[in-house]
């Protein structure tokens, strides 16, 4: 008679649901022309505590959430204030290198390719690496 003494645990990790983790709320980037105070002190007056820090040429802005992260930035576009954010990892555009190609091969005729093997994704661009010295095409081996 085999007994296993760990079937309840195997049960408990079933039952457990697991959530994924919340998304994390990417930096606003606010480029500092020589004004950081001015700049934070409108973000205070509006947003309350401000929570920044300055890298380089940049203020980095922590909204905490994602309802502030968009209140803040449409206040840094009615303000003209100078800004960008870093797009999350998921939201990059995927990069692919294709090895084995003839550097004759067509471009587009690889792209409606892809687009006919991959409906799913939306191919952007299609180029091929070129040698910077000599222009000439480098061939994918």
């Amino acid at each position: 008679m085999l007994d296993n003494r760990y079937t309840e645990v195997a049960q408990l990790q079933e039952e457990r649901e697991i959530t994924p983790p919340p998304p994390k709320i990417q930096p606003i980037m606010i480029k500092n022309k020589n004004n950081y105070i001015e700049i934070l002190l409108k973000l205070n007056s509006e947003f309350g505590e401000v929570d920044a820090s300055l890298a380089n040429e940049y203020i980095k802005i922590y909204p905490g959430t994602v309802e502030r992260h968009r209140d803040m930035q449409k206040f840094c576009r009615a303000q003209k204030i100078d800004f960008y954010v870093i797009r999350p990892q998921n939201e990059r555009p995927l990069k692919v290198v294709i090895k084995g190609i003839h550097p004759d091969t067509d471009i587009e005729e690889v792209k409606s390719e892809l687009e006919i093997i991959i409906p799913d994704i939306k191919i952007l661009k299609v180029s091929q690496l070129k040698n910077n010295r000599s222009t000439l095409l480098i061939p994918s081996s």
